[in-house]
């Protein structure tokens, strides 16, 4: 029992250092910002440092989808034509879709507004001509539960061998998977906002 308690303890100090990180990086988000275009605008990351010394650029946060709410809500995801700012800053993650939390099913976590992914490449465009190999990753769960955060998929390493590390969130639970045809659910949202990141690997390919 007390071993278990010592996990959670640990868990959550872990996470704790991870949340306070990634709210420091937008204040104090380092000396490089790479800015890339894609086809709905420009987007600004980070320049990092791998494990092994190396550098590495990642893009966080970058919707795919519009917003899954209001009239949108149980729909299958509209694709996005343009940020709605010149330069999106693509510095920190953006909250997950919502879900259960982790630690207590009486609560959730996350937010209905929740259709992003993050892009990490060992390269840009417009420095390297090299075509790299691109990994798109879906976290499991059940369809009910799970997140797209770096702090429980961290992609360096497979940067490091040289792979473009694309982590998505999709919609869960019965947002995202409750079929109703007699009402206009047609079911499956979860499944076709998958299925829709595919305009995105479009650009990754530029």
């Amino acid at each position: 029992m007390w071993e278990t308690i010592l996990i959670g303890l640990k868990l959550v100090r872990t996470m704790i250092w991870f949340n306070i990180w990634n709210w420091m990086v937008g204040f104090w988000p380092g000396f490089q910002r790479p800015v890339v275009e894609v086809r709905q605008g420009r987007v600004r990351g980070i320049t990092s440092v791998l494990p092994n010394g190396g550098s590495y650029h990642f893009f966080k946060g970058i919707p795919y989808a519009k917003s899954p709410t209001g009239r949108l809500r149980f729909q299958s995801p509209v694709p996005l034509q343009c940020f709605n700012q010149p330069v999106l800053n693509c510095s920190v993650e953006k909250a997950g879709f919502i879900r259960p939390c982790m630690f207590s099913s009486w609560f959730t976590e996350g937010s209905e507004d929740g259709l992003f992914l993050s892009v990490y490449t060992p390269g840009l465009p417009v420095n390297d001509l090299v075509k790299y190999p691109v990994m798109v990753f879906v976290h499991g769960g059940g369809f009910r539960t799970g997140t797209a955060s770096e702090y429980f998929y961290d992609p360096k390493y497979l940067v490091q061998r040289g792979v473009v590390v694309v982590i998505m969130s999709y919609r869960l639970g019965p947002l995202g998977f409750l079929s109703m045809p007699s009402v206009g659910i047609s079911g499956n949202a979860g499944l076709k906002d998958q299925v829709s990141r595919g305009v995105v690997g479009r650009e990754i390919k530029k």
